[in-house]
C-alpha cells in the first residue's frame, strides 16, 4: 500500500468517527506530499539538464578563433563559442570552402582554417596581377 492509499484510508476512518480536525490534517498532509512529489520531479529534470550540460563542457575543445568543437565528433562540425558562452546552446556554424565560418544564430564570423583562407586570397590576388 502506497502513501496515497494510506492517507485515503486514514481520511475514510477519520470521517467515520467524525473527527473533522484529523480529516483536515490528513488532507493537508496529502497536499504536502503531492507538492514534494512535484518538487522532486522538477529537481530531477534540473539535475538531468545539469548533467547533460556538464557532459558537453567536458567534451568542448576551444580553438584560437571564435568556435569550438566536441571531442569525439567530426572536426568539421564546428560550433559557435559565442552562442555557447552567452546562451549555453550548441549552434553549428556554417563553413565554406575558403576557410570561413558563420554562425546562423548570432552571425559570429571568422576563420576555421586560416591557412586555407590565405592560400585562396593569395591565388585570387595572383589572378588580378597584370
Amino acid at each position: 500500500m502506497g502513501w496515497y492509499e494510506a492517507i485515503k484510508d486514514g481520511i475514510a476512518v477519520a470521517q467515520k468517527v467524525d473527527n473533522i480536525p484529523l480529516v483536515s490534517e490528513l488532507i493537508d498532509a496529502q497536499k504536502q506530499i503531492l507538492d514534494l512529489i512535484q518538487e522532486n520531479q522538477v529537481l530531477k529534470e534540473k539535475n538531468r539538464d545539469l548533467l547533460k550540460k556538464q557532459d558537453i563542457i567536458n567534451k568542448i575543445e576551444i580553438h584560437r578563433d571564435a568556435y569550438i568543437t566536441l571531442k569525439g565528433e567530426n572536426p568539421q562540425l564546428i560550433y559557435c563559442s559565442n552562442c555557447w558562452d552567452t546562451k549555453q546552446q550548441l549552434v553549428q556554424s556554417q563553413i565554406d570552402e575558403d576557410g570561413h565560418y558563420i554562425c546562423p544564430s548570432c552571425k559570429t564570423y571568422g576563420y576555421y582554417d586560416k591557412d586555407k583562407y590565405d592560400k585562396i586570397i593569395k591565388s585570387e590576388s595572383e589572378i588580378y596581377v597584370i
